[in-house]
């Protein structure tokens, strides 16, 4: 049997599977982020998930992989070294 989390006692009445979607605290955690963090990179479209009440936000599992793939190390640029220079890199 599949997984679910039946959010009826917040007033829904579908089943979501958990297997497709973390909460945000495990998306928080797999990320290395808080879950404000997180929250914030739903409602800018980073991450697709769904706000089902005030407090409770699902993330699809899939796009928490894609953006550990693809978002960019945190800080600034590495140096590159050229000629006894240090030269900032801009990508």
């Amino acid at each position: 049997m599949e997984n679910l989390l039946y959010p009826a006692h917040w007033g829904y009445r579908y089943a979501v599977p958990l297997g497709e979607y973390m909460l945000v605290r495990e998306a928080a955690r797999e990320l290395g982020v808080t879950d404000q963090h997180v929250r914030q990179l739903i409602r800018r479209g980073r991450l697709v998930g769904e706000q089902l009440s005030p407090r409770l936000y699902l993330v699809e599992r899939a796009s928490v992989e894609t953006y550990k793939r693809e978002r960019r190390p945190p800080g600034r640029p590495p140096i590159q070294r050229s000629g006894g220079r240090q030269v900032a890199q801009h990508s």
